[in-house]
């Protein structure tokens, strides 16, 4: 786990913030409350770029960087937070969406843009979301309430620390809930 995705974590816990073990959906009200959150961030570019526009000396790129860094810096945090929520790994989703980019090159090895300067996909350019879905797949299977025991073990401990966590709303992180679920199955008699 990276510095980074250790600090979300951190973070969600020290607010009272979710933090899902496993990838889960939580609700679409969920998501229109994350999207008015990054709408207003956003708005907040209209006055950098007032700002870059009307530079005039150092002292005024310096203030404009820095609101810039402020504001790149909080869409990443609250990005990564919402993550967490859903038990969407952060780390392995990037690896995943960063090695897509990197495909995205022309057929000359080149870099293709669009008129703003998007980089757009080159012939070798390969989705993201089968890889995405196969991370999420094993663990999906998971969600939910158990249907008469009838998920694997490891699922139901999953569930059961995610109980218990809802209940404490101090959730653990993801290697406190495979930790709790690779115990329950061994002192079962069902794991390793």
């Amino acid at each position: 786990m990276s510095a980074f995705q250790d600090a979300i974590q951190k973070f969600n816990a020290m607010y009272k913030l979710p933090v899902a073990a496993f990838p889960e959906v939580i609700s679409g009200t969920r998501l229109k409350h994350f999207k008015d959150i990054l709408r207003e961030e956003l708005n907040e570019i209209d006055e950098i770029i007032h700002d870059v526009d009307e530079s005039d000396s150092a002292a005024a790129d310096l203030a404009a960087l820095t609101k810039l860094a402020d504001l790149l810096g909080d869409i990443q945090v609250y990005c990564a937070s919402e993550m967490a929520k859903w038990g969407l790994p952060l780390d392995a989703t990037l690896k995943i969406i960063m090695n897509s980019n990197f495909s995205k090159l022309g057929a000359d090895g080149q870099p293709i843009y669009d008129e703003r300067g998007k980089v757009q996909k080159g012939p070798g350019y390969w989705k993201p979301e089968p890889q995405l879905q196969a991370q999420a797949k094993p663990i999906s299977q998971c969600s939910g309430k158990p249907a008469n025991n009838s998920q694997p073990s490891t699922c139901r401990s999953y569930i059961s620390l995610m109980h218990f966590a809802s209940i404490r709303r101090n959730a653990p992180t993801n290697e406190t809930a495979k930790s709790y679920a690779h115990k329950k199955s061994k002192k079962n008699g069902r794991g390793p």
